[in-house]
């Protein structure tokens, strides 16, 4: 009788076990997933130092919005041919420039404000590209100031235009265009004796004859 009477209660301890294990097993079941979150959250601040670190001290790239630092360099080969003069060693034969500021619209009204009779003709120029050329130099001051401009630089551009450097006294090189014919400096009419001068001398330059 008493073993009859033990069976009921191991028969009840089977019919517990599944309710007392599961427990026991989940913990074991989510092990691997627990682990790798940790592993996951102890990686993520090196991560993050790296790719900051990495952001920091990477080069980055931009797009250039305008041209670079510019300044006289080396002569172009057109200007080192020996026996050559500057008129006669410009590689472009079209074009023409004459000091006769009078076809410019603008001309009579603006110099008679400055009280500029006229601008520098070709044999101011030539003595200047002469004495530039035979101290090994690219660089003229355009007269009537201190301004610069490099012969060096000079671009043709058809049928009457030219593009140039130049720069202010104490300033960074500039890029400058013209407009021989209808004597305009980047397409606007010039507003002082300066930027008439400038235009006259790379227009003399381009297109002149000594």
């Amino acid at each position: 009788m008493e073993t009859a009477a033990a069976w009921p209660w191991l028969s009840d301890l089977a019919n517990t076990r599944p309710a007392v294990a599961t427990p026991a097993l989940i913990p074991v079941a989510r092990q691997p997933l627990r682990l790798a979150l940790g592993l996951l959250l102890l990686a993520l601040p090196s991560w993050m130092t790296i790719n900051l670190a990495r952001s920091a001290t990477a080069p980055t790239s931009s797009t250039p919005t305008g041209p670079a630092s510019l300044s006289p360099g080396a002569a172009p080969s057109w200007l080192n041919r020996p026996g050559h003069s500057f008129w006669d060693s410009r590689p472009w034969v079209y074009g023409w420039y004459r000091v006769h500021p009078d076809v410019w619209s603008w001309w009579g009204a603006s110099s008679n404000r400055w009280g500029l009779a006229s601008l520098a003709p070709a044999a101011t120029i030539t003595g200047l590209v002469q004495a530039s050329l035979s101290s090994g130099s690219t660089v003229i001051v355009v007269p009537g100031g201190t301004e610069r401009l490099d012969i060096g630089s000079l671009q043709a551009v058809r049928p009457m235009g030219v593009r140039f450097q130049y720069a202010g006294e104490g300033l960074a090189w500039s890029p400058g265009s013209a407009d021989c014919q209808a004597g305009l400096l980047a397409g606007l009419t010039p507003q002082t004796p300066l930027e008439a001068q400038r235009l006259n001398a790379a227009c003399q330059l381009t297109y002149g004859n000594p």
